[in-house]
């Protein structure tokens, strides 16, 4: 069972970091924003590559609140302290009007049709398709890995 000897083992965890994840993601989905906003504006559609930014903005937004979210619940709420609901609340709060000021803005973007709907919800799956790289990315460093030396 290789599996169990590497989990039991935890100096195979030393040199992974859940900051170089985050890093990585920002750079994939900049990475990815910024080639679809040149090839939409080589095509000559200016308002749906602005729309695009935007949605990716809104992304971009979204990811670093459920970020800062999840980091202040993991740091802030120890078992037998008082301020575990004070802390909670605000996040919860948080995570409430993220969805509210998404929803409003995308309703601005169709309501007033002042941007293209499709770009802008394009935009939104930005931080989507930076997590299926890196997701692909871990998956076949994995298989590598077991092919360099030898899956059990």
């Amino acid at each position: 069972m290789r599996v169990t000897r590497m989990m039991d083992d935890k100096s195979y965890f030393e040199d992974w970091n859940i900051g170089d994840v985050e890093v990585r993601l920002v750079k994939i989905s900049l990475l990815i924003g910024l080639f679809v906003t040149v090839i939409l504006l080589l095509l000559g559609k200016f308002l749906l590559a602005i729309s695009f930014i935007l949605g990716s903005l809104i992304s971009f937004l979204n990811f670093l609140w459920l970020k800062q979210g999840i980091d202040t619940l993991i740091t802030t709420t120890k078992v037998g302290s008082k301020d575990i609901k004070r802390s909670i609340r605000s996040v919860i709060l948080k995570y409430f009007l993220r969805y509210i000021f998404i929803g409003l803005v995308l309703y601005g973007i169709v309501y007033f049709e002042s941007f293209e709907a499709v770009g802008a919800f394009s935009g939104l799956f930005l931080f989507v398709a930076a997590v299926l790289i890196e997701c692909c990315y871990h998956l076949i460093k994995g298989i590598i890995e077991d092919f360099i030396y030898g899956a059990s």
